[in-house]
């Protein structure tokens, strides 16, 4: 939310942005492919994402069984691309700090918040602290659907039940020092990449029963830090009153619903010259999958061991 408050903020709007907790909430860590570079230099927020330190990588490992493949992300006569590997509160932090920087006014914590609504529209915010009155109300909560419960609209599920577990370790970890691992697993996969001196990140999803669960392999002897945290990933979004909401979706609704869906909002976005901008400073970042260098074993000082 904070990068819309920031181009909003760019755009000459004024801007209320509502926190319910008094700090980062701890997320799983973000790994951000190159092409996030020109998004916050468009931002303002391009020199600080360099100073931030965040490890770099040009590529990840992907791991299937006993063989592995590194995937670079590519390359050009400036040198290969590097994407970031961000932990989420410091990240958060940042584009918080720009968007008051910008003239956003921030109200953390905000509890109790519910939508103020007249003659069947919402126009604002309420809370325990007050209420804030705005010409257009978004709801940045994710899969929490603020908006959506408060209004009693209906949910619609376009896959089954989706969990993925995450958290963060720390100790010290050679096969992820040099970029991230994604490993598939027979019953699901896990991502694990390092976010700082001595800190690593993971995240785990279980895609049928009896799969394992908890830290990577890779990670597993490294000291947890914090509880494991789980994040509802299902695929699902709030529909149409009256729409269907007991049963998710058939594959072939996916498949013909959510492409509409993505291909409306890209049409609205290039309509934008801001956006035509964005999109035309990322064009050296292919979405394509770049060539990828095999081998049959990890490569020494990079992701050769699982153990400490």
């Amino acid at each position: 939310i904070g990068g819309r408050a920031i181009r909003c903020a760019q755009e000459g709007l004024s801007i209320a942005l509502v926190e319910r907790s008094a700090r980062p909430v701890s997320r799983s860590g973000e790994s951000l492919h190159p092409g996030f570079e020109p998004l916050l230099d468009a931002l303002g927020l391009g020199q600080d994402l360099l100073a931030a330190g965040f490890p770099r990588h040009d590529g990840h490992w992907v791991r299937t069984g006993d063989e592995a493949c590194y995937v670079r992300y590519g390359s050009d006569e400036d040198g290969p691309w590097q994407g970031f590997q961000a932990g989420r509160s410091d990240l958060d932090a940042m584009l918080l700090g720009r968007a008051e920087e910008l003239g956003v006014t921030l109200h953390r914590p905000w509890s109790g918040a519910a939508p103020v609504v007249e003659d069947g529209r919402v126009v604002g915010v309420s809370g325990t602290d007050g209420m804030i009155h705005a010409r257009f109300v978004v709801d940045a909560a994710g899969g929490r659907h603020w908006l959506a419960r408060r209004r009693s609209l209906p949910i619609r599920y376009h896959s089954p039940p989706v969990i993925a577990r995450f958290g963060y370790a720390r100790g010290t970890c050679p096969g992820l020092e040099a970029a991230p691992v994604f490993t598939a697993e027979p019953k699901g996969w896990s991502w694990a990449a390092r976010v700082g001196e001595g800190l690593y990140a993971w995240t785990a999803l279980v895609l049928k029963a009896g799969g394992r669960v908890g830290p990577p392999e890779l990670i597993k002897d490294l000291t947890p830090l914090g509880k494991e945290r789980r994040a509802d990933v299902t695929w699902r979004c709030p529909g149409l009153v009256g729409s269907a909401t007991s049963s998710w979706a058939t594959r072939r609704e996916c498949s013909t619903r959510l492409p509409l869906t993505v291909s409306c909002v890209r049409s609205r976005q290039a309509s934008r010259p801001a956006i035509s901008s964005l999109v035309r400073s990322g064009r050296r970042y292919p979405s394509q999958r770049p060539p990828a260098s095999t081998t049959s074993g990890w490569p020494a000082g990079s992701a050769t061991t699982s153990k400490l």
